[in-house]
């Protein structure tokens, strides 16, 4: 696995990802019973939204595994540990839209959909708990990466100020899919210069 090649996988996993929230309609949204009716109006693009998901998580193994495995890494765990937590994070991104097919047949048709009112408020509730810390750990690993980044040279080594600095005012201005934009720029950011670093 060359640098390039993770740097690609690495922008093509942003770039899914991001686009993955943005098929999904009501992102926020909590209301099981709300939910229930934008995933039902919505089905094709809730099921579109899973697949694209699903492929941006496979592409961050790849993406993982060479930012671990490149010649920077050994001097610098960070890059390491932020591969890490982006793998731990991809496994998360991938149970989710696993969560989001769900939803699309918990209102298929010949469903009862009140009896899987409570089967939802439990998914998005008490056990959201068991896919909160493989999430984070997604969010994390950016950061990491990005600190890790800056110390190898391969970004600007104060990169990871102006990542926290943007996070909070996207999330108050433009909402989840504002942060998440936020979080998928910096690894497209990352993986550019990962594509046009030369070869060793």
């Amino acid at each position: 696995m060359s640098s390039r090649s993770a740097g690609v996988f690495l922008v093509a996993a942003a770039l899914l990802f991001w686009l993955a929230w943005w098929l999904m309609p009501a992102v926020g949204i909590t209301d099981t019973r709300e939910i229930f009716e934008h995933v039902a109006a919505e089905a094709g693009r809730v099921r579109a939204s899973v697949i694209v998901q699903l492929v941006s998580a496979a592409c961050w193994a790849p993406a993982a595994i060479g930012i671990a495995r490149l010649p920077a890494a050994s001097a610098h765990p960070s890059l390491v540990a932020g591969a890490v937590l982006l793998a731990i994070g991809a496994m998360g991104s991938a149970a989710d839209a696993v969560l989001h097919l769900l939803a699309v047949e918990m209102v298929a048709p010949g469903i009862d959909r009140a009896a899987m009112i409570p089967v939802m408020e439990r998914m998005q509730g008490p056990n959201l708990a068991l896919l909160g810390p493989l999430i984070a750990a997604l969010f994390a690993g950016t950061l990491v990466l990005a600190i890790g980044a800056g110390r190898a040279g391969l970004l600007p080594r104060r990169i990871f100020w102006p990542l926290v600095a943007s996070a909070l005012p996207a999330l108050t201005l433009g909402g989840g899919l504002a942060l998440l934009a936020v979080v998928a720029a910096s690894q497209v950011w990352l993986g550019v210069a990962l594509a046009r670093s030369p070869r060793p």
